[in-house]
């Protein structure tokens, strides 16, 4: 579907990073039963509870723009857990799988994510005005 506004422009982008939260937030699930070590798994339930209050804040967001909170497929977050799968079918040892995901670049996907949300904001914001 052809995007002809910023706002169609930012409401598809917001869609995009509602299914990528959903998306890291069930890898997050995976990452925390596959875990060993008390500390990571520790740290794995916190960053949970972050990326739920991430969702409900998008589906806030949503509200604002009196849109329904819908997900939009995002590939980037696809690509990004599906090679921390493979990384961690990889691991030779419950250790080293504990070092895959704590080391992960997909751990901190989301935050990337947040930083591409804040251009698409600024973009919408100035556009708006």
């Amino acid at each position: 579907m052809p995007m002809n506004s910023t706002r169609e422009m930012f409401v598809h982008e917001l869609a995009d990073l509602y299914d990528a939260e959903h998306q890291f937030l069930e890898a997050q699930r995976t990452m925390h039963s596959k875990a060993t070590d008390m500390k990571l798994k520790t740290m794995i339930k916190e960053h949970i509870a972050e990326s739920e209050q991430q969702i409900k804040n998008l589906e806030q967001v949503f509200g604002i723009l009196g849109e329904p909170p819908k997900r939009q497929h995002c590939d980037g977050a696809e690509g990004i857990i599906s090679e921390g799968k493979k990384a961690m079918a990889e691991a030779g040892s419950p250790e080293m799988r504990d070092s895959i995901i704590a080391g992960g670049a997909w751990a901190s996907a989301p935050d990337s994510c947040a930083t591409s949300f804040d251009s698409s904001k600024s973009r919408f914001s100035a556009s708006s005005k």
